[in-house]
C-alpha cells in the first residue's frame, strides 16, 4: 500500500484514540465527582483533627497530636490506632443509603434526642452527625447532618463503626516499639534478672557472654511482644494491686529503645488470661497468658504453641530456648549439593536453578522443586542438640550420613549418626562437622531427628502432579 494513503488512516486512528482517552477520563472524573457529591461530608480523613462523641451521660473527646490520636476525656491516654483508623475512614467516606428529604417532626426518627451525636473538626470546618433510631426492618439507622432537617438513612455497619464505646477507643497495644529498634530486652522474675543486649554481631547475654544466643528467636519473641494486645481493661486507678497479683508482679518485661524504656508487669492468671500493667502507673488490664508462659513454662507444655510452626519444635524454658544450640546454623542459599542416607544407599540432590536433580541407589533419577528440598534444609537448620565437645578419634562408622556442599564443592556441614548408646532416653548421638572445623559430638532429640528423616524420604517420591 502507498505510504501516502496510510497517513490519513493513521491520523484518523490517532484522533479516535485521543477521543477515547478524553471520553474515558471524563467518565472516570464524572464518576468520582458523583461519588464525592453523594458523601455525607466532603472531606478527607487526614483533615479530621478533633472528635467528640456524646451519648446520654457520657462524653468522649479525642484529639490528634502529630500523627497520633489521644483521648482527653474522660481519660487521658493514647487512643487505639486501629479503631480510630476505621472510624475516620467511615466518617470521611460515609454515604447515605437513602435521603428522606426535609422532615418537620424529627422525633419520629429519634433525632430530637439522638442516641449519639458525633461532632468533629476538619480543617477550619466543624460538623455534626446525629444518629437516631433503627429503621423498620432494622437494616439501617436514621441520621442528620449538621443543622440540616433532611433525614438520611445510613447502614448498620456504618453506625457500628462510628458508635464506638470507650473501651474500644482506648489504646490496646501492650507495647509501642518496632522490633528492629530494640537495643536491649530485660526479663525479671523475683530476684533473677536476664539482660539481653543487641550488638553489631547479634545478641549477647550480659553476665553469660559465652552463651551463644539465637538472634532469630529473640527477634521473633520481640515481634510477638510488639503485636500483643489488651484483651480487657480491669481497673483504671487500682488502689490495691494485690488482687491482681501485681504486688509484687510475677514477671517484669522491659524493652529498651532509643526513645527509652517500656516496662510491663505481669501478675495473676485468670483462666486463659493474666493481669498486666504498663509500668508503675496506669490501668490494670488482661492479656493472653501466653505472655506469661513464654517466660515461666517449658514451651513444649504450652498448648497455644503446639500448632504454631515457629514455636512448636522448641523445648525448654526461658532463656534456654534462646540459646543457639543448632548443629548447622548456615544459610540454605549457599547449599548447592545435598547428600543423605545410609552409607552405600545415599541420595544426592544437586541444584539446577529452580529445581534439584536427585540421584539415588540403583541409578534412580528424580527432579524436585527447589522449594521442597530447601524446606528440608530449613528443618535441618532447626535441629538442636547438646554439644558434648570433640568427637572421638578415629570416628566410629556411621549408620546415616548427611553432607552439604557449596557450588565449589567445599564442605559446609556433615552429620554422621553413629549408633552409639547415649544413656538418655529419646536421644540420638551424632558427630557433626562445620566447614573445616574438627568434628564434634552432640546428642539430639530422637523424635525431631526421625521426623526429619521421614521428610527426606518424601523427597525421594515423585512430586504431586
Amino acid at each position: 500500500m502507498n505510504p501516502r494513503r496510510l497517513l490519513p488512516l493513521l491520523g484518523l486512528f490517532l484522533l479516535l484514540a485521543g477521543a477515547y482517552y478524553v471520553l474515558d477520563w471524563y467518565q472516570a472524573k464524572k464518576s468520582r465527582d458523583q461519588e464525592e457529591a453523594n458523601k455525607v461530608f466532603r472531606l478527607k480523613e487526614e483533615e479530621i483533627s478533633q472528635i467528640l462523641l456524646k451519648r446520654e451521660g457520657q462524653e468522649i473527646r479525642l484529639v490528634k497530636e502529630g500523627g497520633d490520636w489521644h483521648l482527653t476525656q474522660p481519660l487521658t491516654e493514647r487512643a487505639d490506632g486501629v479503631t480510630l483508623s476505621s472510624l475516620l475512614s467511615t466518617l470521611a467516606h460515609l454515604r447515605p443509603d437513602r435521603d428522606l428529604g426535609e422532615q418537620q417532626d424529627l422525633k419520629t426518627f429519634g433525632l430530637e434526642a439522638p442516641s449519639l451525636v458525633l461532632s468533629f473538626k476538619a480543617g477550619e470546618q466543624s460538623h455534626t452527625l446525629a444518629l437516631g433510631r433503627k429503621t423498620p426492618g432494622e437494616q439501617g439507622y436514621y441520621a442528620r447532618r449538621d443543622e440540616d432537617r433532611r433525614v438520611l438513612v445510613i447502614s448498620s455497619s456504618s453506625k457500628e463503626s462510628l458508635d464506638r464505646p470507650l473501651s474500644a477507643l482506648r489504646d490496646r497495644s501492650v507495647f509501642d516499639f518496632f522490633p528492629d529498634k530494640v537495643k536491649s530486652f530485660k526479663v525479671k522474675r523475683g530476684d533473677i534478672l536476664w539482660d539481653l543486649e543487641k550488638t553489631d554481631k547479634g545478641w549477647r547475654w550480659k553476665g553469660r557472654e559465652s552463651v551463644k544466643i539465637h538472634a532469630e528467636r529473640v527477634e521473633r519473641l520481640l515481634r510477638y511482644l510488639s503485636l500483643a494486645r489488651v484483651k480487657e481493661f480491669a481497673a483504671d486507678s487500682p488502689k490495691d494491686l494485690r488482687p491482681y497479683g501485681l504486688a509484687p508482679p510475677a514477671l517484669e518485661l522491659t524493652v529498651v529503645t532509643e526513645k527509652g524504656e517500656q516496662a510491663l508487669f505481669l501478675g495473676a492468671r485468670k483462666k486463659e488470661e493474666c493481669y498486666a500493667r504498663r509500668g508503675a502507673k496506669g490501668p490494670v488490664f488482661l492479656v493472653e497468658d501466653l505472655l506469661l508462659d513464654f517466660f515461666t513454662s517449658p514451651l513444649e507444655s504450652v498448648a497455644g504453641l503446639k500448632s504454631n510452626p515457629q514455636w512448636a519444635h522448641l523445648r525448654g524454658t526461658f532463656p534456654q530456648y534462646l540459646e543457639d544450640r543448632r548443629l548447622w546454623p548456615g544459610e540454605v542459599a549457599k547449599v548447592a549439593c545435598f547428600t543423605w542416607g545410609p552409607p552405600g544407599k545415599t541420595w544426592t540432590a544437586s541444584k539446577d536453578k529452580d529445581f534439584y536433580q536427585l540421584s539415588g541407589p540403583e541409578q534412580k533419577q528424580l527432579r524436585q522443586p527447589a522449594v521442597r528440598v530447601e524446606l528440608a534444609l530449613l528443618k535441618l537448620r532447626d535441629l538442636e542438640g547438646e554439644h558434648l565437645g570433640p568427637a572421638a578419634s578415629p570416628l566410629p562408622a556411621a549408620t546415616y550420613v548427611v553432607d552439604l556442599k557449596d557450588a565449589e564443592g567445599k564442605l559446609l556441614f556433615r552429620l554422621e549418626e553413629t549408633g552409639q548408646k547415649t544413656g538418655q532416653s529419646g536421644q540420638v548421638e551424632v558427630n557433626f562437622t562445620l566447614g573445616e572445623e574438627a568434628p564434634k559430638r552432640a546428642v539430639i532429640s530422637q523424635e525431631a531427628y526421625r521426623q526429619w528423616q521421614k521428610d527426606l524420604e518424601q523427597l525421594t517420591s515423585p512430586p504431586p502432579s
